[in-house]
């Protein structure tokens, strides 16, 4: 039987690190559901280049890191991360400052894992690969002998060419992505883009199931990111959080909430979403001291810091719009700045009768299907969701919306507050349905079965 070797960082170091990390969250599952190896960069810096990896003490979900110096870190982090790769995926590339030095440092750090790995690797292992951080992954693994089915798949959005198109190193991106045997993306506009990259940077012609590269076929598809549906549904219907919800309801008096969820960066339009909040106590003043909106932002993932601009500029508009409507026994806004325990959030997400999930860029939101199956059967919220986000597909009863758009997205939360129990019902209902059919399991087989079944054409040419 082949091992499940899966490739992502950074990896956890602790348990708050990993409640702190989606991603973390998402290779954790797979390493559970598939008995796989995780193997990436630990989160803090060593001393020295580390040659040969370290081994955690955890038997049940083993890990291995290959260490990074700071200088290593923040040039990955700050130099590539931050400032190339995350703005070019999620839309922004005015963001992007490009520094050559701190590219060679992150290929370099990529084929040093690639080197320690191939030596202990069978040719029938598949090789799964997570997100952006380890794209050139692929070929320093090829070029260091390994033969066998590697698999990439992108968390984050994928941007048009032309959007893609100022990243200066946007071919080589492209061509690096054409050494994995399968591509997965996490939607199908995401793919299409893709599959245009290759066209119009590299060269590529189609074929079936995919398009010839610069070396050879490349399979493509949609694999979007399930939630751990049974679990967050059975969490949500525990004693602990029937009590938590009870006692947030006591607490606001009855007022209806809306619960809104994001990390502070630019991707997740906070700001939008209190403006957009402040449009509706405009436009339908019968709300007024009857609603609640609840804003919590949770740390950043992975290495990332948060965005000091973004968290300023969100700050002053819950100020201000909390200073334009407060009444002497009401606050509209709610802002928690913290890691709710699960307990917490689930009775939140129970609580409110609506959920605000509107990232202007966003590749899966997991939080908005986990809102969705935490929802009692009996009295359901409503999720207001973002067309730009992952997940459209999967969460169709949504109110769907362009986050952009402020008046729209006020109208859509006057509706859902508005909204009858019948409706509202029949709309949790049709997404719980398709939730529950993409479960973890059945993703993960799904993913590696045709990885298994891909063949791969050794390079013959090099990349244009």
């Amino acid at each position: 039987m082949s091992r499940v070797i899966l490739v992502s960082s950074p990896l956890p170091q602790d348990k708050h690190d990993l409640d702190c990390d989606r991603t973390a969250q998402i290779i954790e599952t797979i390493q559970v559901v598939q008995a796989g190896s995780w193997i990436g960069w630990p989160r803090v810096a060593v001393q020295r280049p580390q040659a040969a990896f370290s081994f955690s003490s955890d038997d049940a979900n083993p890990r291995s890191g290959l260490g990074l110096t700071s200088a290593e870190i923040v040039a990955i982090r700050d130099g590539v991360s931050d400032r190339m790769l995350w703005p070019i995926l999620h839309g922004r590339p005015d963001l992007v400052r490009y520094d050559a030095e701190a590219y060679g440092v992150y290929l370099a750090a990529n084929r040093r894992l690639a080197q320690a790995l191939c030596p202990l690797l069978n040719s029938d292992d598949l090789v799964w690969v997570h997100d952006y951080l380890h794209t050139p992954f692929a070929a320093a693994l090829r070029e260091a002998g390994f033969v066998g089915a590697l698999g990439f798949l992108l968390h984050s959005p994928f941007p048009a060419p032309d959007r893609l198109a100022p990243l200066p190193k946007h071919k080589d991106f492209i061509s690096e992505l054409c050494r994995y045997n399968l591509v997965g993306f996490q939607t199908q506009v995401c793919l299409r883009n893709f599959r245009d990259a290759m066209r119009r940077f590299v060269g590529a012609n189609a074929c079936e199931e995919g398009l010839v590269g610069p070396f050879g076929k490349v399979e493509t598809g949609v694999f979007p990111i399930p939630n751990n549906v049974h679990a967050v549904a059975q969490m949500a219907g525990s004693p602990d959080v029937e009590r938590g919800e009870s006692y947030l309801r006591k607490c606001n008096k009855g007022r209806q909430l809306i619960g809104s969820w994001g990390t502070l960066d630019y991707a997740q339009g906070l700001v939008e979403r209190l403006r957009s909040f402040e449009l509706l106590l405009e436009h339908a003043p019968n709300w007024l001291g009857q609603t609640l909106m609840v804003q919590v932002t949770t740390p950043r993932r992975q290495w990332h810091d948060e965005s000091q601009e973004v968290r300023m500029h969100a700050e002053q508009e819950l100020s201000r719009i909390n200073g334009r409507f407060a009444m002497l026994d009401w606050t509209p806004i709610q802002y928690i700045h913290a890691l709710l325990s699960p307990i917490r959030l689930a009775a939140l997400y129970r609580a409110a009768r609506v959920g605000l999930i509107t990232p202007l860029s966003e590749g899966m939101s997991l939080v908005a299907k986990d809102f969705v199956a935490a929802q009692s059967p009996r009295d359901p919220g409503v999720l207001v969701f973002s067309r730009l986000a992952g997940g459209v597909e999967e969460l169709s009863g949504a109110l769907l919306v362009n986050p952009y758009n402020a008046d729209c997205v006020a109208e859509a939360l006057r509706n859902a507050l508005e909204m009858p129990l019948e409706e509202r019902q029949a709309r949790w209902m049709a997404m719980m349905h398709v939730l529950r059919g993409n479960d973890v399991d059945a993703w993960c087989e799904g993913f590696l079965k045709r990885l298994a079944a891909s063949k791969r054409t050794q390079p013959k040419v090099a990349a244009a």
